[in-house]
């Protein structure tokens, strides 16, 4: 086989190899000789671990000082040195290759489904371990990353591989395994693999689908890792259908977190928020408020209902006029509302003026979460993502509980953090 590989080797040109051991040099040297090529052997005695997080690696490797790896596990290091390697090669026939620009690439360097972080609340890695050899790799880097912690991995293998060599592999890190059937003809039946993993003391359970596999995981999770793994013909799948479904998960997660307040403590932080919004310069600056009726333990905001009249503030509220699309009313009085879409309250359009997008100054928005950086996720179904753009002169805002904060927000790159955040313990801005 390593004959085979070294075919590659061409007349008078240069050859950097991977060590592995003196057995496979001996090929190396042996056609490299034959074929009048220079034999590099990378230089792995250089490397040196200094650091390393689920964000990345540290290391060094001979007079280079502290160079910065995105891609985890230590064959990755090894794979890094190859890389060096041979750009300083290209450097002495004459390319032109900075040091700034071997920095960047290396830790820009990206590898889908190679102990890919794809979130971290809770962990959910995907990898493409698919034989002996590479679950290997993928256990050596989960006694380094994840030592001790009882892992739920999402799996499905095929057939015609060592399954048995690689769930034994695997058993001693796991606290539960989520079989799938991956979508090939050489495919191990989800529950024969279940079969295998429960003969050996493990538990398992089967799934239909990688959708349903990902919302079982991230349920089940509790705080523990989820490592998917088993099949390369898996990963795609899981890696574009698992964002929507951690939205979900994150989205029911806390609205309950936000449903479990009592009433004492929601109507004291109602009052709150109400206060640090009309405190604020952006309410007091507005005339045209687009405000919401609070629903599945929203933050409720009725506090501002009688200060906006006070005040001459105009309150409209949104009003769904399809499955995606929604407009502002404010309603003429307290016989101008019925149930609405999904039974929110909304204002009767016979009853209420239409107010103008552009018209109105100040948005406030409920949202399920927020983050730091004041990004704020709704419901999912995207009203007010569609409606913001069209208020050309409103500043928007989200009105939340400090409870519904989240260290990782998953957003799309177009969407626009809010303006402001309250809570009941902060404005951020």
């Amino acid at each position: 086989m390593r004959r085979k590989k070294a075919g590659i080797i061409k007349p008078g040109g240069d050859a950097i190899t991977y060590p592995v051991n003196s057995e496979v040099d001996a090929v190396y040297a042996r056609v490299c000789a034959e074929q009048g090529a220079h034999w590099h052997r990378a230089r792995f005695e250089r490397l040196q671990e200094k650091a390393v997080s689920l964000d990345g690696q540290c290391f060094d490797w001979g007079e280079w000082r502290d160079l910065h790896l995105h891609l985890l596990g230590k064959h990755q290091l090894r794979n890094a040195v190859m890389a060096l390697e041979t750009a300083l090669l290209l450097r002495e026939k004459g390319w032109d290759i900075s040091e700034a620009a071997l920095r960047t690439g290396l830790e820009n360097a990206r590898w889908e489904a190679r102990f890919e972080v794809l979130s971290h609340d809770p962990l959910f890695i995907v990898d493409g371990a698919h034989n002996p050899q590479c679950i290997d790799a993928l256990c050596d880097t989960l006694e380094t990353m994840l030592p001790g912690q009882g892992i739920i991995f999402l799996t499905g293998m095929l057939a015609d591989k060592d399954y048995r060599q690689m769930t034994a592999r695997l058993a001693p890190f796991a606290k539960e395994f989520i079989c799938l059937t991956p979508d090939s003809p050489r495919a191990l039946q989800a529950e024969e693999l279940a079969d295998v993993l429960r003969q050996e003391g493990g538990e398992a359970i089967c799934a239909e689908s990688p959708e349903a596999a990902i919302a079982l995981a991230l349920e089940k999770s509790g705080g523990a890792p989820i490592v998917a793994c088993g099949s390369l013909y898996m990963m795609g799948d899981i890696r574009s259908k698992f964002r929507q479904i951690w939205k979900k998960f994150l989205r029911r997660r806390c609205i309950a977190a936000r449903k479990a307040l009592s009433p004492e403590k929601r109507a004291a932080y109602d009052a709150v928020i109400c206060i640090r919004i009309a405190e604020n310069a952006l309410w007091k600056n507005a005339k045209n408020v687009l405000s919401y009726i609070a629903v599945r333990g929203e933050p409720s905001l009725t506090g501002l209902e009688k200060l906006a009249k006070e005040q001459g503030k105009i309150l409209c509220y949104p009003f769904c006029i399809n499955d995606h699309e929604m407009i502002a009313l404010h309603p003429a009085g307290n016989d101008a509302w019925r149930k609405g879409m999904f039974d929110i309250p909304e204002p009767i359009p016979e009853r209420s003026e239409t107010i103008a997008p552009e018209d109105i100054d100040l948005v406030l928005c409920p949202g399920t979460a927020f983050d730091e950086q004041r990004h704020r996720m709704g419901m999912g179904a995207g009203y007010y993502d569609r409606f913001l753009p069209k208020c050309s002169n409103a500043s928007a805002v989200a009105v939340v509980y400090e409870i519904q904060k989240l260290d990782e927000l998953p957003y799309e790159p177009w969407d626009v953090p809010m303006l402001a955040v309250f809570t009941e313990h902060r404005t951020l801005s």
